[in-house]
């Protein structure tokens, strides 16, 4: 071997470890945070999948996350295993309201496909002066009030903000111009 492919090779050996000296850095103001994570489940050797571990965080190693479950359970998770973590930033009530809009006027969509109910005058559909409906005054009414009762309950409960701190890393492999191998590690904290 040359001295050039023993210096590529030690290249690359850095790039590959720094992320985890890093993120153990990174890390180490998690403490009593709840966060989510996604773990890389091996296999043989092989990578099989991935697991989603949610709770707070009660102790981060050099090596290692503790993170205790909302079931009680406690996890030990490698950091060399983490694809994705992020970090519990309250609830967005504005983000819940929107959704719980789009859902309620799904309901009152769906709802309306059932004729009004309006019996000469009589019934719960009926206009004040008697008379029914059209199909389009009817849907109306039924989305809207749905829309309505949808977004004040999403605003209410609101949606969880998660904050990324580490994403899942991407490695590239290209030819290089001098017809060598170009390798890119490309990870965030």
């Amino acid at each position: 071997m040359t001295r050039s492919t023993h210096v590529s090779m030690a290249a690359v050996a850095v790039l590959l470890a720094w992320p985890l000296s890093l993120s153990a850095q990174a890390l180490k103001g998690l403490e009593g945070k709840k966060v989510r994570l996604s773990s890389a489940v091996l296999e043989n050797d092989l990578r099989a999948g991935a697991v989603v571990v949610q709770g707070t965080v009660f102790e981060v190693r050099g090596d290692s996350i503790h993170i205790m479950q909302e079931g009680g359970m406690p996890a030990h998770v490698s950091l060399s295993s983490i694809r994705k973590l992020d970090v519990h930033g309250g609830k967005d009530h504005g983000r819940g309201a929107y959704r719980g809009a789009a859902v309620g006027a799904t309901i009152g969509l769906v709802l309306s496909v059932m004729p009004p109910d309006c019996n000469n005058g009589y019934g719960l559909d009926c206009r004040a002066d008697g008379s029914k409906p059209t199909y389009a005054e009817y849907a109306w009414s039924n989305v809207a009030a749905w829309a309505f009762m949808g977004s004040m309950f999403g605003a209410i409960k609101g949606v969880d903000r998660w904050s990324p701190v580490i994403t899942p890393q991407r490695v590239t492999i290209s030819k290089a111009r001098d017809g060598g191998i170009r390798v890119g590690v490309g990870l965030t904290f």
